[in-house]
């Protein structure tokens, strides 16, 4: 019997996983030695990725067929809101899509999804970590980490359930979704070791 989507995405993309929390970056966010600086430029380059894919991910109809409404997901505004909290003006262009060498399909919307819905449930772990980096009113710049708040059980309950039919539908190529996350996963790693 073949591994659903959800075992074959947790164990293809795993040492990825791994690597990308080893980069310097997210092992001084995880100690809670990142700068202002630092954070301001980790902040620049997930606006940067999220400018990029939430538009392609919510193109997609399909979503709604498979009872998952991606625009409840996106967190663009939340990570603008941390960068204006922190007063930073700079710009980073808006990641270019090609960079990723991933078709520009909806196996490639489900795997950046899985990436960016898997980081939302350490969000919660980081945040207290990050509470320092205030604004000039002391309103603390962590949105983007608490995206769903209280709610983040049960977005993630949501996604496993999305994946769970997902996985039922024969016509959705799972080694293009596993393919495009491991993809997803290398941009970040290269990103993240070059950010610190």
């Amino acid at each position: 019997m073949s591994k659903n989507i959800r075992e074959l995405l947790k164990e293809e993309t795993l040492p990825y996983h791994e690597k990308l929390e080893n980069t310097k970056i997210s092992s001084k966010l995880a100690k809670a030695e990142l700068t202002k600086d630092e954070y301001i430029m980790y902040l620049k380059n997930m606006k940067a990725l999220h400018d990029t894919i939430e538009p392609f991910m919510c193109s997609f109809d399909e979503f709604e067929k498979y009872g998952l409404n991606p625009k409840k997901r996106t967190r663009i505004d939340l990570v603008k809101k941390d960068l204006d909290i922190l007063n930073s003006s700079d710009e980073i262009p808006p990641l270019d899509i090609k960079n990723l060498k991933t078709p520009l399909e909806f196996e490639s919307a489900i795997a950046w999804m899985y990436v960016l819905e898997g980081s939302t449930m350490g969000g919660g772990f980081l945040a207290p970590r990050l509470s320092h980096f205030k604004g000039a009113n002391d309103e603390v710049a962590t949105n983007y980490f608490l995206a769903y708040k209280e709610n983040t059980p049960v977005m993630w309950k949501e996604f496993i359930m999305f994946l769970e039919k997902i996985n039922e539908d024969e016509n959705v190529d799972k080694k293009k979704i596993t393919a495009a996350s491991i993809n997803l996963f290398k941009h970040l790693i290269e990103v993240m070791d070059e950010s610190c």
